[in-house]
């Protein structure tokens, strides 16, 4: 695991937060949001978003299903492609 701030990061849209990142690599959004069902984490908590110093926010997060502009719920473990 490791703990991002998320103004070091373009792809946050939301500043100062503390996110915590699983450092595994998976396929996509669909495997990372897999992953987080199969390690026992509910939706609110676990999804899948693209984390990267140069791309953009707009469609970098896949949460229930759904690819979304990240906006924050709360604190969430997040799986990395």
């Amino acid at each position: 695991m490791r703990l991002l701030y998320s103004v070091e990061w373009n792809v946050f849209s939301y500043r100062r937060w503390w996110v915590t990142v699983v450092a595994v690599t998976l396929p996509g959004p669909d495997a990372a949001n897999n992953w987080c069902r199969t390690e026992g984490f509910d939706p609110d908590h676990c999804f899948a978003k693209l984390v990267s110093a140069t791309a953009g926010p707009d469609a970098s997060t896949k949460y229930g299903g759904v690819a979304i502009d990240w906006q924050p719920r709360r604190l969430a473990k997040q799986g990395t492609p």
